[in-house]
C-alpha cells in the first residue's frame, strides 16, 4: 500500500530503497536543476577527471527541471514558473551519473530506460514523478539560492540552479530502487489487454 514519505537531502541508501512504487513524496533541502545535456556530461566530465564542479549530487537530488524567474535588486531569486522536463532525453547518460555521483533520486516526468532503472538498483537511487503543467502547486516550496553559471553566462538560457525545497511535492515513486517501474507495468498490463481495450473502444486492433 502506497505511504506518504517526508524526506530531507541529504538521503541515505537505506531510505532510498525504503521507497516503494506509488509512495508519495515530499522533500526538503538542496537539489540541483539538471535541464541540459550539458549539466550531466559537465558533472562526468569532472568527476572523471578529480576535478572540483559547483554541483554534489552525492546523497542528493538531481531535479529535471528550469525555471523562469527574474532577480532581485537584493540578490535573490523570484521564480514566476517551474516545471520538469522530459527525463528520457538523458537516458544514455544517466547511468553513469548514478554510478558515479551517488545521487539518490532524479525528479522528472515520463520516466526513463530500462538501463536507468538497472543503475537504480545497482546503487540505490530512485526515479521519482512530477505531476505535468502543476507548477503552481511545486512553486511555493521552491528557492531558487543561486544560478551556478559563470557570470560571464547568466545572459544566456542554459541555467545551472541550486534550489532550495521546503515540504516539497507530491512526487510520486515511479521507480524504485528494487527494479520496479511503474511504466514498464502499465505498458505489460496494457499489452495484456490490448484485445479487450480495443473491443471496449469499439475499434479495430492494427496489425503489428
Amino acid at each position: 500500500m502506497a505511504k506518504e514519505v517526508h524526506l530531507t537531502i541529504p538521503i541515505s541508501r537505506e531510505q532510498a530503497e525504503a521507497l516503494e512504487p506509488d509512495d508519495i513524496v515530499y522533500l526538503s533541502g538542496i537539489c540541483y536543476s539538471f535541464l541540459y545535456r550539458e549539466h550531466h556530461t559537465g558533472l562526468l566530465e569532472a568527476l572523471d577527471k578529480g576535478e572540483p564542479y559547483p554541483v554534489d549530487l552525492r546523497d542528493g537530488v538531481a531535479y529535471h527541471t528550469g525555471a523562469i524567474y527574474e532577480k532581485n535588486e537584493d540578490g535573490s531569486y523570484r521564480i514566476l514558473s517551474i516545471g520538469s522536463t522530459t527525463s528520457a532525453k538523458f537516458n544514455d547518460l544517466t547511468p553513469a551519473l548514478i554510478a558515479k555521483s551517488g545521487v539518490r533520486a532524479l525528479i522528472g516526468k515520463g520516466g526513463m530506460d530500462d538501463a536507468v532503472l538497472e543503475a537504480m538498483q545497482e546503487y540505490g537511487c530512485v526515479y521519482l514523478a512530477a505531476c505535468g503543467g502543476g507548477s503552481s502547486f511545486y512553486l511555493p516550496a521552491i528557492t531558487i539560492l543561486e544560478d551556478l553559471l559563470p557570470e560571464e553566462q547568466l545572459d544566456t538560457c542554459n541555467q545551472r540552479l541550486k534550489l532550495r525545497l521546503d515540504h516539497a511535492g507530491p512526487y510520486f515513486v515511479a521507480m524504485d530502487a528494487h527494479g520496479r517501474s511503474v511504466y514498464r507495468e502499465v505498458d505489460a498490463e496494457t499489452g495484456r489487454r490490448k484485445e479487450q481495450i480495443f473491443r471496449a473502444l469499439g475499434i479495430s486492433q492494427p496489425e503489428e
